[in-house]
């Protein structure tokens, strides 16, 4: 039987274990930065979600673009007959919401608010039963009209710039 040289098996463990080091080494050098982009940009999306909380007028306030919604409200289905003391409010998917109120023309209006999708809550204070209704505004859709109890709004949505 040969006799082995314990130099011998030495060498190859001490190169296999020199490999597996090296490999590990070179698998983290490439996997480390990729992890710190990450993160980089989870810290920035935070920082941005606690600076709304922070700032809630800035919810408000976009920098690529903003819309403004306008309309009138009327009594029942009537254009001619103007409705007033309707509150109309706009709630975003999160964040504050916005509150108006229609003046004695029936005239509302939200002016340079962020061009996002809008919960709009139509509430008539002028019945008993203070009916409400809550419809989805898309800012694609330019026009339309929000139907409740004793009151017909109509709206627009533009564009500002």
């Amino acid at each position: 039987m040969p006799e082995t040289n314990p130099k011998s098996i030495k060498i190859p463990i001490i190169t296999g274990i020199i490999t597996a080091v090296t490999t590990v080494l070179v698998s983290f050098i490439a996997i480390v930065p990729q992890l710190r982009q990450k993160d980089s940009n989870e810290i920035e999306a935070l920082n941005k979600r606690l600076s709304l909380l922070e700032n809630p007028e800035d919810i408000n306030r976009s920098p690529q673009s903003s819309i403004s919604i306008s309309g009138t409200v009327f009594k029942d289905n009537r254009p001619n007959q103007i409705l007033n003391n309707v509150e109309i409010f706009l709630v975003p998917a999160s964040g504050s919401e916005l509150m108006t109120l229609a003046d004695d023309n029936g005239v509302f209006s939200f002016q340079k608010i962020q061009e996002r999708n809008w919960w709009i809550i139509v509430r008539n204070l002028n019945t008993n039963e203070k009916s409400s209704v809550r419809m989805l505004l898309e800012p694609s859709k330019k026009n339309g009209e929000v139907k409740l109890p004793g009151a017909l709004m109509h709206y627009n949505i533009n564009n500002v710039k």
